[in-house]
């Protein structure tokens, strides 16, 4: 995707770069700095998910399955993000095998259901 002509965005660390329930238009491949996977569960808490960095994508499960966002994203540090389009993240998605497509379509689906299902035992366990 790299290799495709894209844009770039500098975040500045603390900038958010989407919402969890924001619809996703774009997924980000991070050139530079650190991302942090957030979400938030019953009762206002926030869980971190994960720390993103140089090489890794996020937002990518918007443009398989054509979802709202699952996590919010924000910066940590100041960060540079290469914006890959759903067209292009489509064209090489279609690219791949379909056993693969529909292996990779299956695990984000395993996946937000997990996200549910962690927020719901989190406020039983309160």
């Amino acid at each position: 995707m790299a290799s495709e002509k894209s844009d770039r965005v500098v975040c500045k660390a603390g900038q958010r770069i989407f919402h969890e329930g924001e619809a996703g238009d774009r997924a980000y491949l991070v050139v530079s700095g650190q991302l942090e996977v957030s979400k938030s569960m019953d009762g206002g808490e926030t869980t971190v998910l994960a720390l993103i960095g140089r090489g890794e994508i996020v937002g990518e499960m918007a443009l398989i399955n054509n979802a709202p966002r699952t996590a919010t994203v924000r910066a940590t540090t100041d960060s540079e993000l290469l914006i890959v389009s759903p067209e292009s993240f489509q064209r090489k998605l279609s690219a791949m095998e379909p056993v693969t497509q529909h292996l990779i379509k299956k695990f984000v689906n395993i996946i937000r259901d997990q996200n549910i299902e962690l927020s719901r035992l989190r406020k039983v366990v309160r």
